[in-house]
């Protein structure tokens, strides 16, 4: 087997270790939460989800996302990443190779405490990444700074299934993504294997309707996950298969989801006013569409390049939509511009 496949090596060291545990775990001999601690903290088990052939193809697939988001990026937007992680990362790379600095925030969340340290210490020179923690159960994110309120891709790699209530937490991490936002689910197909090296842990098993039926694993196929996604609200949910596995339920899969870019606020009465709206190319799309949002209200709006371009009366409100594509040299003119622009109004 290893002469067939040798890039099995470290998995298969692992079941190894598992299975010459059983009769004494079996026996009571042996303690099982002591031996789950040690395979989860092994070296193998770290880069696991990463480097290990039943995950890489996943990993390959998370990477091209990153990548497809980063060169379709409008370049007046600030991208919005958060990754939940089962293990060690690399993906906000993609990013850092690809974007500046300003141009998107990433957000990687560990719920390990060593290994959120040692991500820590890899991303401390990158400011615009943040390592924060997660509880397994729920979810919920915590760190020592203030968080995005929303993000335009949310990532969970290989943490669903171990959470308490897997639905109640898609319904939850949805609140977070942004109107039109991408969900991106990474999990796998049960498997004996996957079964040895984590069924040590009871919160694995789940109980099957039906007292005489013995207890599920927490992993499940991909079609149980994409309804609960519709269920919880995402839009366009597909499956993303690993060609290799040629239609056989093995091995680690992707599903794709949207949030609906219908907003939940509620509508506010304006009362008539002037509006001047000043855009560039950075955001006259934009300029554009509030223009017609607010002339939809009843109101008045000039959409112009210069405050000058008034057209002989002040505006009752100046929005400046300015310099959103500039890199952070030009940031000097882009202050002495709107400073140009409050004493115009004065």
């Amino acid at each position: 087997l290893l002469r067939d496949a040798p890039d099995y090596l470290p998995h298969l060291a692992l079941l190894g270790r598992a299975g010459r545990a059983l009769p004494g775990l079996l026996e009571g001999s042996l303690d099982a939460t002591k031996l789950q601690e040690e395979l989860q903290h092994s070296p193998v088990a770290e880069v696991l989800y990463g480097d290990d052939p039943a995950y890489l193809g996943v990993r390959h697939a998370l990477e091209g996302v990153m990548a497809s988001l980063a060169a379709s990026k409008p370049a007046s937007h600030r991208l919005r990443v958060l990754e939940l992680a089962a293990g060690h990362s690399d993906l906000p790379n993609v990013l850092i190779s690809s974007l500046l600095e300003d141009q998107f925030d990433y957000v990687l969340a560990q719920s390990d405490e060593s290994l959120l340290a040692r991500q820590q210490g890899e991303y401390k020179d990158c400011p615009n990444v943040t390592v924060a923690a997660f509880d397994t159960a729920t979810l919920n994110l915590s760190a020592d700074q203030v968080l995005p309120d929303r993000y335009d891709v949310i990532v969970l790699r290989h943490v669903l299934h171990r959470t308490r209530d897997a639905r109640a937490a898609l319904a939850q991490v949805g609140q977070l993504l942004a109107g039109g936002g991408i969900f991106v689910l990474a999990e796998r197909h049960p498997d004996w294997c996957a079964s040895l090296l984590e069924g040590l842990n009871p919160a694995w098993w789940h109980d099957t309707q039906g007292e005489e039926q013995a207890p599920h694993a927490a992993l499940q196929p991909p079609e149980v996950w994409s309804q609960a996604m519709i269920e919880a609200g995402y839009a366009d949910v597909e499956a993303v298969i690993e060609p290799a596995a040629e239609e056989l339920a093995e091995g680690a899969y992707l599903l794709l989801g949207r949030r609906n870019e219908v907003s939940s606020l509620p509508s506010i009465t304006l009362s008539p006013a002037s509006w001047l709206l000043l855009a560039d190319a950075s955001s006259a799309e934009l300029a554009e569409r509030l223009g017609l949002q607010l002339e939809s209200a009843g109101q008045q709006v000039v959409i112009a390049s210069e405050a000058n371009d008034m057209s002989g009366h002040a505006p009752d409100h100046i929005v400046p939509l300015l310099a959103w594509d500039d890199v952070v040299e030009h940031a000097a003119a882009a202050v002495s511009k709107l400073h140009e622009l409050v004493r115009l109004l004065e």
